[in-house]
């Protein structure tokens, strides 16, 4: 005898399997004889519910929540247990319901299959994350999605596309992320092919990234094919589909009488032609409108003149009055692809227009100034300003004012000015004619007022003066220093450059690509005539399941329309409820459900236009998932140094060591003595206190020989 069974892991995960009456029986209740539903849907969960008669809701079930099961028909009892058979379908046991009525007690099953793990297991993207800002990277996962942008370091067949992938490749991502979690599933055909747009997504769960990648494919449809071990999951095109011919007004040799039928055909779901309306923005500017159409011939294209498009004019893409010019070329995006424009017939009745927004460059921008002068070491106003100790004490005209002993510059002299670099290079002030000020902030990106690169050198700056040094006396004053050869040197930042301000702008990622073909696609996905219908029928024997995105539905027979023999209806739902005859004889009646898919039929595709009505283009940067840094050229050359004080002590001057005290003996009269370390000769000087004029003086000579020379001191 055959049965339908049912493999649970009961509360010890422990594998059993009861056929369906044993079920029923084994928590206290009666035979299932009208006892459960099949229902397959696309892009969600299909379900089983089971019925157990005379289960009241109190009873502890002998099927815990979550356990994976796995439904069998035609199996054999042997003394073993169960074999041979078909799996009818998997998934896990999601819901226990029950009626607690005194009279007729009853509880049931829900089972789900795979789609329930995908629809409750958050998707995550693999992210490329450096340990410290110059350290190693690695990837992490999270929940920050940018669904259509490849993984970092995986490899795609075909290739990504301008850092995009297809939806096709998305939803296998998804599905290994899932399975990478538990979710008991293999990957099989997936059809979708399409590059989209990059569509950045917080906390999202697996259903839903999968069903957002399906919404440009109205065209689509998923089975999970129970079969297998694990399930095998597939995305199907409609013209991928199993036909199957399902009988109107008779009852077909498979033992399948049609019940009744509601058919619609929906003309109004094929579009004229499809035409995507991009804008490339970048910091709020638009920096072009490509256009993606298809059909490309034979249109009109009506609308504004769009910024950036020339207005009249042979090569103009409008004229004047805003109409596009016949075969004229609309640039796509960084001058890249083009999409001709022809004019001519229909208008806009079913022309689906899209308008899109697509991430334009991203760029920074650095300020920065250099303040200079004009470089002159011959000028003595600017040495007083770099060494202060010249501007104080030294007469500011006359005999023994301050004066350069040679004004010639980098000449060779020996009291020569020297203009030298690091190395003791001497410095060409024909190219290094500016003196870099405090304040300024060079940067290697900027370009001299001359043109070409800017350029900084540090320098050292030596000159030779003769100057008195002189210190007050009354109203007079008294030489503390001799007028011979002072040196001093100081030390500066030339450059080659007047006084500049400039903006460096770098571009840290090229944006987005236009997805290629996808106006195409989405015209093909609709072009074909869709019916939506329901066709119930009754069943005997059971033939086996009829799934979406596995068939297509054709209805045949005497009194069937001629086109619905190959109108390839594709299904969205079927619901078959099962029943068991006392020889244990399987037999249903179902109802298929055909028609668009159901994110399209509620606003007749307005759910197809708000694709992209959400998507924030503030969360797209290709880079950062890839290179775990903002962008590329995110970093700009700073300088070295800043300019900062140029001055340095000098060579300090061969001074004169002067004493000056009052003469007691005579009022008004200052004594000063004066010691000259060039020749070791000492001056007695009688000097007026009033004037600082000399009275009378003497000079003593040093004395090397006899009773006072250093060699006759006493010890």
């Amino acid at each position: 005898m055959t049965f339908w069974t049912l493999q649970y892991y009961d509360t010890t995960n422990t594998l059993q399997e009861v056929s369906f009456p044993a079920l029923a029986a084994l928590e206290g209740g009666k035979v299932v004889a009208d006892a459960w539903t099949a229902r397959f849907i696309s892009h969600k969960a299909s379900t089983v519910t089971l019925r157990l008669p005379g289960v009241a809701p109190h009873v502890a079930p002998a099927i815990p929540f979550e356990s994976r099961i796995t439904i069998w028909s035609g199996r054999t009892a042997g003394s073993s247990g169960y074999s041979g058979g078909t799996k009818q379908f998997q998934g896990l046991r999601t819901d226990r319901m029950g009626t607690a009525d005194p009279h007729r007690p009853s509880s049931s099953y829900q089972f789900e299959d795979e789609w329930y793990f995908l629809d409750r297991c958050p998707f995550q993207q693999m992210w490329v994350r450096q340990n410290s800002l110059t350290g190693p990277t690695s990837n992490v996962p999270y929940s920050a999605v940018v669904l259509f942008q490849p993984n970092p370091g995986q490899t795609y067949l075909p290739a990504a596309y301008q850092s995009h992938i297809t939806s096709g490749q998305q939803i296998e991502d998804v599905l290994n992320w899932a399975i990478l979690l538990g979710a008991n599933l293999q990957i099989g055909e997936i059809d979708p092919s399409l590059y989209q747009a990059w569509y950045p997504i917080q906390n999202v769960k697996c259903g839903d990234a999968i069903r957002h990648c399906l919404r440009l494919h109205p065209d689509c449809f998923t089975e999970i094919d129970y079969s297998t071990t694990p399930p095998t999951f597939h995305v199907r095109q409609r013209s991928n589909l199993l036909a199957v011919a399902l009988p109107y007004s008779y009852t077909d040799a498979s033992g399948r009488r049609h019940v009744v039928t509601d058919l619609q055909e929906r003309p109004e779901l094929q579009p004229k032609r499809v035409s995507i309306w991009y804008r490339v923005l970048a910091a709020g500017t638009v920096l072009s409108t490509p256009l993606d159409i298809w059909p490309r011939a034979n249109l009109l294209c009506q609308g504004p003149i769009y910024q950036g498009q020339s207005v009249g004019g042979a090569a103009a893409p409008y004229t004047a009055g805003g109409l596009p010019v016949v075969g004229t070329a609309i640039g796509g995006i960084n001058g890249s692809g083009t999409a001709t424009i022809a004019v001519g017939a229909p208008g806009g009745l079913r022309a689906l227009d899209f308008a899109l927004d697509l991430a334009g460059p991203k760029f920074t921008t650095t300020d920065a100034a250099i303040t200079t002068s004009a470089f002159d070491p011959t000028n003595l106003a600017w040495w007083k300003q770099k060494v202060p100790s010249l501007s104080v004490g030294i007469p500011s005209s006359g005999p023994g004012s301050l004066s350069l002993l040679s004004t010639t510059i980098n000449g060779g002299g020996a009291t020569n000015i020297t203009v030298l670099d690091g190395n003791n290079n001497p410095v060409s002030l024909a190219t290094y004619a500016y003196e870099l000020l405090p304040q300024s902030s060079p940067m290697a990106w900027m370009t001299a007022s001359g043109g070409g690169a800017l350029q900084v050198i540090e320098c050292t700056v030596s000159a030779h003066f003769t100057y008195t040094k002189q210190k007050a006396v009354g109203s007079g004053t008294l030489n503390i220093s001799t007028p011979n050869d002072h040196v001093h040197h100081v030390r500066v930042k030339l450059c080659n450059s007047a006084s500049i301000s400039q903006a460096f702008t770098q571009e840290l990622n090229t944006g987005e690509g236009m997805p290629p073909n996808l106006a195409q696609s989405v015209y093909t996905s609709l072009a074909t005539l869709q019916y939506s219908f329901s066709h119930t029928m009754v069943e005997r024997p059971f033939n086996g399941w009829l799934k979406p995105g596995k068939h297509a539905v054709n209805l045949t027979g005497p009194e069937a329309a001629a086109a619905w023999a190959g109108m390839q209806a594709t299904i969205q739902q079927t619901e078959y409820k099962m029943h068991l005859d006392g020889a244990g004889n399987t037999f249903d009646n179902f109802t298929v459900k055909c028609g668009p898919v159901e994110h399209l039929e509620p606003g007749q595709l307005v759910q197809l236009f708000n694709v992209f009505a959400n998507r924030d283009l503030g969360k797209i940067d290709p880079n950062e998932r890839l290179t775990g840094q903002a962008g590329t050229g995110a970093s700009v050359a700073m300088s070295d140094d800043a300019a900062k004080e140029n001055s340095v002590t000098g060579t300090p001057d061969q001074g004169l060591q002067v004493f000056t005290a009052p003469d007691s003996a005579n009022s008004g009269v200052t004594v000063a003595i004066t010691h000259d370390p060039a020749n070791g000769t000492a001056t007695l000087a009688h000097l007026d206190s009033t004037t600082g004029a000399v009275l009378t003086s003497g000079v003593m000579q040093p004395q090397y020989n006899g009773a006072g020379a250093p060699s006759a001191r006493l010890v």
